[in-house]
């Protein structure tokens, strides 16, 4: 079937739903969250609050001081050799720096893997956009040859209506033809075969399919899912009936 120029075909973008990526998302926001409480937890730890003392008890310890024996001789500073038995204890500082570290590490990773999974569904997605233009690329030259109900049921799927218009009269042009009421070649136009069905029961209806097919396919016009259901479905579902 000739048409008067050509368009790409159209396809609604998926609707995505991502629950892992949202539940990565918060897991994020409650490590944020229980980082600034340990991290306020190990700072109380480590700066306790300082003691006040007294005025008078300070003033009766400075008098008791005896200053005559401050000078004391130097002395020589032996160091131990540390042992090699006893396990080096952790102090709070290097546990908070563990703990620090950690939870860097898992933000880290939550973070990455929630961007590999976007971009993870966006390929996905991409891929799935590819192969349903593919499958509904020059679906005029190949009429005969493809399952029109089965990308009908696909375009109702993904809510593409303007795409399920298209099919669906395209359905409508396979049955007439196979019928014998109108001979179907590549290089017709829709209004000769809107002439071939003159003196049929059904050439208005033919000829009002014609023209809400061309309205949407070709004119861009729009098409929603309540008036595809309301005037094109009836409308192709008519002409498609065996009483046709």
């Amino acid at each position: 079937m000739h048409r008067t120029r050509r368009e790409q075909p159209y396809s609604r973008p998926a609707r995505l739903h991502l629950p892992l990526q949202s539940m990565v998302l918060r897991c994020c926001i409650v490590l944020l969250f229980c980082l600034g409480w340990i991290t306020s937890v190990v700072a109380q730890v480590e700066t306790p609050p300082p003691r006040t003392i007294p005025k008078e008890t300070w003033k009766k310890a400075l008098q008791r001081l005896d200053y005559s024996r401050d000078v004391l001789p130097p002395q020589r500073i032996v160091q131990s050799p540390p042992s090699m038995n006893a396990p080096d204890t952790p102090t709070m500082d290097g546990l908070s720096d563990v703990v620090k570290f950690v939870l860097l590490g898992l933000l880290f990773l939550s973070i990455g893997w929630l961007a590999y999974s976007r971009l993870l569904a966006a390929r996905n997605r991409k891929l799935r956009q590819d192969e349903w233009a593919a499958d509904t690329e020059n679906l005029e030259q190949r009429l005969h040859d493809s399952d029109l109900n089965a990308l009908l049921q696909r375009a109702l799927a993904a809510e593409d209506y303007r795409q399920a218009t298209r099919i669906h009269f395209l359905m409508v042009i396979k049955h007439l033809s196979e019928k014998g009421a109108l001979q179907w070649s590549q290089e017709k136009t829709n209004r000769q075969y809107v002439r071939e069905m003159r003196g049929r029961p059904q050439a208005k209806d033919f000829q009002r399919a014609v023209s809400l097919y061309e309205y949407v396919w070709y004119g861009n016009g729009p098409i929603s899912r309540e008036r595809y259901e309301v005037d094109a479905a009836p409308l192709f579902g008519g002409l498609l009936a065996p009483s046709r």
